[in-house]
């Protein structure tokens, strides 16, 4: 008995243990890092990969798809690396709701676009030195905080393990991510990503010489210089959310753009007369 009483004490003591260290290492850890608008004015923009399935939609794709069309203001957002932009906003007009939503109330947008933040510890071989960059995956860029939007949403589903909470339902998504939030009738089309095109500058055809040649003295030290002078070029070149204020969608082809001009006015017909 003795025993068995020495043993589930020891017992308890670990487990006691292990929930303290548990607490401990929780209330230790680093907050999720989170960046904010005017912090972002400097990241790149980047057009990533898009999933297949989706295609820009016309006006009654969006109309048939939507469950709500409001006009919002975003006021506060959640960003977190490596995850969709969770955006709180402000609803000023309600076109159409199926959830009951009115004006005042304030609602959840995850947006189609991850965004990172470059460690200053870690190394990202074959990346430029930039703080950090957004990934529009549709090529539709952030909300801005403070402008008013037209937004066509669906509600945002979760897991039917998980009981739905008032928060969760007055969470939404883009009713299609290539086309959903519309800054009035200042949004535009930026071409960028696949069809911008520059000539090759005097760094960059130096160091295409000496990767071709023989190796040389002096070769491989050149070749680290250039590389560096390169990087910085390229770094110069690439997008900035600063520099795409006047724009709501990004566009990797002429094609791609006209498509996305033609929604705009669409929606510009409609919505804005």
């Amino acid at each position: 008995m003795k025993t068995r009483n020495i043993l589930l004490a020891v017992s308890g003591g670990i487990v006691l243990f292990g929930l303290l260290l548990a607490v401990h290492h929780r209330l230790s850890a680093d907050p999720v890092r989170t960046v904010s608008d005017p912090e972002a004015e400097s990241f790149t923009v980047r057009v990533g990969t898009v999933a297949s399935g989706f295609e820009i939609p016309t006006l009654q794709d969006l109309e048939n798809t939507a469950q709500e069309i409001i006009r919002v203001i975003p006021i506060k957002r959640i960003s977190a690396p490596g995850q969709d932009l969770l955006t709180t906003t402000r609803v000023q007009e309600v076109i159409r709701t199926s959830c009951g939503l009115a004006a005042g109330d304030e609602i959840r947008i995850y947006e189609p676009c991850l965004f990172y933040v470059r460690s200053k510890q870690d190394s990202f071989p074959g990346t430029v030195p930039e703080p950090g960059w957004f990934d529009i995956r549709y090529g539709s860029l952030p909300m801005r905080q403070q402008e008013e939007y037209l937004v066509f949403l669906v509600p945002h589903q979760i897991s039917e393990l998980y009981s739905e909470t008032e928060t969760d339902r007055k969470t939404f998504r883009y009713a299609n991510p290539f086309g959903s939030a519309f800054p009035g009738q200042n949004g535009g089309v930026c071409l960028s990503g696949g069809s911008v095109v520059h000539e090759m500058t005097e760094a960059e055809r130096e160091l295409q010489q000496l990767l071709a040649a023989a190796e040389s003295p002096g070769r491989s030290e050149r070749i680290e210089e250039l590389s560096a002078v390169v990087a910085a070029e390229q770094a110069a070149r690439l997008l900035k959310w600063n520099s795409v204020k006047g724009y709501a969608f990004l566009a990797s082809s002429s094609g791609e753009k006209d498509r996305l001009e033609r929604l705009i006015h669409e929606v510009n017909e409609k919505y804005y007369p």
